[in-house]
Order: structure tokens, then sequence, then C-alpha cells
């Protein structure tokens, strides 16, 4: 009886001291539920990680929703706190409001190992703890497309950015005026905060540069997409490019990342660390994937008429 009650206490030490805690995944989202590039992230971080011996957690910074720094801040503020509550063992975040208001200003002595998509271009823009964050960066095919563009519209001298006002967008601006110079280009830009700006600056673009390229209007309030549709199919004069899909009904090209892509490499790494691989064996990539796209309607008003080889590879 006394050697059965040994083994019994053995068992139950030696079960307790190897039973495994769920692991708790974190996720911040720069963005809302409903903004296309990050739902693309989201969908595939519920399917893969939300799963048994896991405990994932959503949360949203709501950056294209909220206008102001103020208001950001005190959203990144009450995240941090809900962060420092959950207690995660993996941070994951998508896009760089995440970065900027979250990682960057709270998490540079950090244990947690972080890992993010969606990034623009560089993450050298942010001061981060280089042994425990790891991510893939955003890089669109922006050079490309306009390069397939110039070769139909070879006078193209002067390019108009059109798109909202936010830390993506200005950051872009920064780092991508080197890319149109040069390309010969000379750069406009109009960062808008609503739908009447958007109307009144693709106008004036429309008169006065021979390029207009519309990266997104995530952030932009009011947005009316049939107004909008209506708009440009009635007054457009000059090329519109893009480099995202869910921004073809308003431009005449576009050659875009693959929403997926991040996404997938964001819950790849997640699990590599969750069987045991260390954060600094991971390897920071890039977005490498391309899909082409046209409208025909807003092409053949401008009389962009794609070769019988670029037609092939449009999605």
């Amino acid at each position: 009886m006394k050697f059965t009650f040994v083994l019994i206490t053995v068992w139950l030490l030696v079960s307790c001291t190897t039973e495994q805690q769920p692991n708790r995944i974190y996720y911040l989202n720069s963005y809302h539920a409903g903004y296309a590039s990050s739902d693309a992230v989201e969908k595939l971080v519920r399917e893969k990680l939300d799963r048994e011996g896991l405990t994932l957690k959503v949360s949203y910074l709501n950056g294209k929703l909220l206008q102001s720094d103020s208001l950001k801040l005190a959203q990144a503020a009450h995240i941090l706190e809900d962060i420092r509550l959950f207690e995660p063992d993996i941070i994951l975040v998508s896009d760089d409001d995440a970065i900027k208001y979250v990682i960057e200003p709270y998490f540079e002595n950090s244990e947690t190992p972080v890992l993010f998509c969606g990034v623009n271009w560089s993450k050298d823009q942010y001061a981060l703890n280089n042994d425990l964050v790891r991510g893939m960066l955003e890089v669109l095919p922006l050079g490309g497309c306009i390069d397939t563009v110039k070769n139909y519209f070879p006078e193209v001298k002067r390019i108009g950015i059109l798109s909202e006002n936010s830390v993506s967008e200005h950051s872009n601006k920064r780092l991508l005026d080197s890319l149109y110079r040069h390309r010969g280009l000379t750069p406009s830009y109009a960062l808008v905060d609503s739908f009447s700006q958007w109307v009144d600056a693709f106008r004036h673009m429309n008169e006065t540069v021979d390029l207009i390229y519309i990266p997104t209007n995530g952030g932009i309030l009011n947005w009316d997409a049939q107004v909008a549709k209506d708009l440009l199919a009635a007054e457009i004069r000059v090329p519109i490019i893009t480099c995202e899909s869910f921004m073809m009904s308003y431009a005449v090209f576009g050659m875009t990342r693959v929403l997926e892509e991040q996404g997938e490499w964001l819950t790849m790494a997640a699990d590599q660390l969750l069987a045991g691989k260390a954060i600094t064996s991971i390897q920071n990539t890039k977005n490498v994937r391309v899909e082409y796209h046209l409208n025909e309607k807003l092409a053949e008003v401008i009389k962009f008429d794609p070769s019988p080889e670029l037609m092939k590879s449009i999605y």
C-alpha cells in the first residue's frame, strides 16, 4: 500500500511539472475590422492560430479611424494595459501604426518576442529591439507598376500621389520620393482626411499631372464608392495606378501584392516560435508575390491598350 502511494505521488508530481500551459498569443491589428488588407492577415491568424492548446486574443488600434495623434496615443495606452494583463508569450502585429504607437515606445526592453508584418519598406525607420523583433516588410511593386504604364505613356513626367492622411502614407512619402525621381518623375502629394477633399484633389491632379497613384482609401472619412466610380468614369484624363487590389475600382492598372502572403508568413513564424525555435534564428524578409489587374472600363476611356503579353498576366 505504501509503495502504491509513492508511485501515485511521483506520477502526480511528474504530471504537474510537465503539463504545458496554453501558449498565449496577442495579435494587434493596426487598423479595424473591414479594412481589406488587414482583414486578410487577421483571417489567417484566426484560422491557423485559434486552435486547441493556444489562447489567442485579437485587438484593434483603429489607426485609420482615429484622426489625431492624441486619440491614437490614448488607444495605444489602453492596448498596452490589455497586453500586460493578458501576459502573452508572443505578440503579433500587422502594419505600421502598431509598431509606431505600441511596440517601439513600450517594448524596447521587453522579453516577449514580437513578430510583425505589413511594415512599409523598411523597419529601420523605427527603433526596435533587434534581438526580439522579426517580421515581413511590405514592399509594394510600385516601381514595376510605374515602368509598365510609362511603356504606354512615355510622356509621363509628373506623378500625383493621392491618398489618406495617415502614419503609413507619411512614411511612404519620405521613403518613396527617391523612387519617383529616379524614374524621371516629379512627385506632388495630396494626403487628405475626407472624401470631399479627395474629390477636389483628384480634379486638380487630373488637370496638372500625367499620372496619379492612389495607394489606399481606408482612412478617408465618408468615402462614397459609387460617387468615386462615377466621377472617374466621367472625368478621368490621365492613367491612375494602384498597388492594392481593393483600389482597382478607381484605378486603370495595378500591380498588387498578394494580401495573404503577409498573414501566411506571420502564422508560419509564430508556429516556429511555438515549436521552440529561437526568434533570433528567424530572418526578416519581404513579400515577393505580385498580381496584375486592369480596369477595362477606365482603360478604354484613356485609351490604355495593353499588349497581348501583358494581358496574359492580368488577374
